[in-house]
């Protein structure tokens, strides 16, 4: 089977070079064809090479991280874009996205997770950090006024029961329990639609109901 090939661009030449060690030594299914440290050093790289993941910064001298993710989505459709940066400004998270980013992560994430996120871009699970996704989350429920509409805290029982999910499962089974439907969820959560479903008959299995009229009433 053929190595994940990924073209790594950021300004900052220490941090590209731990970067790429790093992945070499612990991510034997990756295989890095390129690094640059400018905009447009990074798109000859990514036309040129035809990288499945192109991992960029979004403040590099020349094009940015933004304007780039546009150009290759349009023109290299199956090259996946990763944003790989320390800014978690909105204004960054939403340009990105919008100009169809695979996934948007922070510099600041474990090793171990940035490389299960790659390796879950590259599958065509849309990935967010977490960091990002609980501010989304906030903003979200602020702009819409879902705060005042929630049913309000989970039971004794709801409780009980979100124990026996996994850290996503909680954060889908809490939304559901305060009323939220699953374009909700997967708007907040920066995750797919299906994603989303998955996690529901996931959570129904291990809690033991059938659906959401039985979670509402625990």
């Amino acid at each position: 089977m053929e190595p994940i090939s990924m073209i790594v661009a950021d300004d900052q030449v220490l941090f590209v070079d731990l970067l790429q060690s790093i992945i070499d030594s612990r991510a034997g299914d990756f295989k890095i064809v390129g690094v640059a440290h400018d905009g447009n050093e990074a798109r000859e790289q990514v036309f040129a090479l035809k990288p499945d993941i192109a991992l960029l910064d979004i403040k590099m001298p020349g094009i940015n991280g933004v304007e780039l993710t546009k150009e290759i989505v349009a023109k290299m459709p199956d090259t996946k874009v990763i944003i790989l940066t320390t800014f978690a400004d909105d204004e960054y998270v939403d340009a990105a996205i919008e100009h169809g980013a695979s996934g948007y992560l922070l510099k600041n994430m474990p090793i171990d997770g940035l490389i299960a996120s790659i390796r879950s871009i590259y599958r065509g699970v849309f990935t967010i950090s977490e960091q990002i996704a609980k501010k989304a989350f906030r903003k979200s429920s602020t702009v819409t006024g879902h705060k005042s509409s929630s049913r309000g805290p989970l039971t004794e029982r709801q409780e009980e029961l979100a124990e026996l999910l996994s850290r996503r499962e909680r954060e889908v089974y809490k939304l559901m329990v305060n009323g939220y439907n699953n374009d909700e969820i997967s708007e907040m959560l920066y995750i797919a639609s299906q994603t989303v479903k998955n996690h529901i008959r996931s959570i129904y299995k291990k809690i033991g109901v059938h659906n959401r009229s039985d979670i509402y009433n625990l």
